[in-house]
């Protein structure tokens, strides 16, 4: 794993990201020390911190996607299992938003679920820890100005790590 949370964690460090540090460090102490390096395929690791993750940690942060909806925290925590594969490009205007499902949501659709939390938490939410299963570097750009315009002119951070079969890789933060 060349990529590892320890990397990854100094890369936010950097950033400024102390909320999205120990969100972080309490997955890893909730899920075992090697959640992010045992299984290599990113949707596995993405599934099992959806799966496993327990109550008490989505009490302390908001969790997308969740069937619970409750009080609004300083953190939230954006799974997109499906990685891009699903989303929305300028070259298919007129596809339609494909619906959720328990086997997870792509990109766009945690983009959606992600704005609406912020129009509800705007004044609450600090920090945003996007883990997305593999990377699209032409559709991100159509998520890139939203994520920083939300980011710079709120005073917000927003963090996008991709999970890869080579670790945990920051693609964007702002």
């Amino acid at each position: 794993m060349i990529h590892t949370l320890e990397k990854l964690i100094r890369e936010i460090a950097e950033q400024g990201g102390e909320r999205t540090i120990a969100l972080l460090r309490e997955l890893e102490r909730e899920l075992g020390n090697d959640v992010f390096e045992r299984d290599p395929r990113p949707q596995e690791i993405i599934e099992t911190i959806q799966r496993k993750s327990s109550d008490e940690l989505a009490m302390k942060h908001n969790l997308i996607p969740s069937h619970q909806y409750g009080s609004c925290n300083q953190t939230c925590l954006i799974l997109a299992k499906k990685g891009f594969a699903s989303s929305i490009t300028i070259d298919e205007p007129k596809k339609e938003w494909p619906e959720p499902t328990p086997k997870g949501i792509s990109f766009n659709q945690a983009i959606l679920q992600m704005v609406a939390y912020w129009f509800s938490c705007l004044r609450i939410n600090s920090e945003n820890l996007i883990l997305v299963a593999g990377w699209d570097a032409r559709a991100f750009k159509l998520y890139k100005p939203l994520l920083d315009q939300y980011a710079l002119g709120q005073g917000k951070k927003v963090f996008v790590v991709e999970v890869s079969e080579e670790g945990l890789i920051l693609r964007h933060a702002a």
